[in-house]
Parts: structure tokens; C-alpha cells; sequence
């Protein structure tokens, strides 16, 4: 089956975006997550004028049970596959670029809860991300420098501590500090959260959430 060409992915990517909305990036897990009996995670079908895709996060169980906390990375495994429709059609992985754009897509569009916790004795604040409803990742922390701290200072630090732990999954680290800025911006300071064809034209120009490496 042949690559996605640039608009199926832009529209592949506004449908994700949409349809990731009212979840959180896994469905709830245990809160000792060493004690999980199976993988879990999610599947998006998401259909385009002439394919469907089939993209998968699942929790990384494997990593979780033998990383100490806090854990260095996100436990998130990405997978994405093109389903054929018509007799004699094959199913095949997407090529890594079209997989970093869905990657970019999902984590713009899925419930992302960022927090942060000020440290009751240290002048410097905790930087969490909630992955499902039960379950919290440390990602860094950054110094209280009290009102000299701006709110660009402040998404610029939360965006490269996310970034840190989720570089594997996009193309560059542009890409990535754009998406997580973009998240700390609606999640900490109440920015609205942009429609799909915003981010991803119709007429396919570049989305500002994107990059070339």
C-alpha cells in the first residue's frame, strides 16, 4: 500500500486531534503500576477519504516494572498502521514521518493535565504530567524566582522538561517543544485550545505545531 500523501496526513491528523479530545493519553491504570497484570491502552480508527488508520498508544509495562521512579521517559508505546478497505488491499506500518505527525496530533489534542506542585521547603516547583486518571509522571522541575518568573519563562521550562521525557516520540526537538509549549500555554495559563484546520490546513500548508528536520 502506498504512503499517505500530505493531505491524507493533515486530514488523518485533524480527525485524530478531534477524536482524542475527551480522553486521557491511557485509560485509568492501577496506581502501583508494577502491579499490572497486562498491558493497557488505547486505539483510534480514524478514516480519510480513501484510508483508514488504525493508531495505538499503549502503557510501556515492560519499562515501568524495571525503571526506578521517577521514571526518565514517558511509558507510552506509539504504533500506527494503514488498514485496507477493498478486496486484495494489504494492511502496512506508516512510515516513521507520518507516525511522528499522528504523535504530534494525539498529544495536541488528547487530555493532558499539566501540573504544578510548589515544594513545600524548596523554592522550586514540580513539574507533573497526568496520563490517565490514576496516574501521575514526575517530568522535572524548575526554580521559583517569584515574580520575575513570566509566563513564557515558565512554558519554556515546562515545554523542555516535557520534551526531555518524550524526545523519542517526534521528529526533532522543534517539533516537540512546539507541541508541549503549545500544552503548557492552554493548561497552565487558560489559552484556547485551537480548531484542527488551524493546526493543519486544508489547503495543506505547514502547521505552526510542525517541523522539517
Amino acid at each position: 500500500m502506498p504512503p499517505l500523501g500530505e493531505d491524507e496526513v493533515f486530514e488523518a491528523c485533524r480527525a485524530l486531534y478531534e477524536a482524542a479530545a475527551e480522553d486521557f493519553i491511557l485509560p485509568p491504570l492501577l496506581r502501583d503500576v508494577e502491579k499490572l497484570s497486562t498491558s493497557s491502552g488505547r486505539t483510534y480508527l480514524v478514516q480519510t477519504k480513501a484510508k483508514r488508520i488504525r493508531f495505538c498508544i499503549e502503557f510501556d509495562r515492560a519499562f515501568a516494572e524495571t525503571s526506578r521512579f521517577p521514571l526518565t521517559r514517558l511509558p507510552l508505546l506509539f504504533s500506527g498502521r494503514v488498514i485496507g478497505l477493498n478486496a486484495g488491499d494489504s494492511d502496512s506500518d506508516l512510515c516513521d514521518n507520518e507516525l511522528y505527525a499522528l504523535i504530534s496530533a494525539f498529544f495536541l489534542g488528547v487530555k493532558a493535565p499539566i501540573i504544578t506542585e510548589k515544594d513545600s521547603v524548596f523554592p522550586y516547583y514540580k513539574i507533573l504530567l497526568q496520563l490517565s486518571s490514576t496516574f501521575f509522571v514526575e517530568c522535572g522541575e524548575f526554580l521559583d524566582q517569584g515574580a520575575d518568573l513570566t509566563a513564557d519563562m515558565i512554558c519554556h521550562r515546562v515545554s523542555m522538561s516535557l520534551y526531555n521525557k518524550s524526545k523519542d516520540f517526534f521528529r526533532n526537538s522543534r517539533e516537540g517543544l512546539a507541541v508541549w509549549n503549545m500544552r503548557a500555554t492552554q493548561e497552565l495559563f487558560g489559552s484556547p485550545r485551537p480548531l484542527p484546520e488551524v493546526l493543519w490546513p486544508i489547503d495543506n500548508r505547514q502547521p505552526d505545531a510542525g517541523g522539517d528536520k
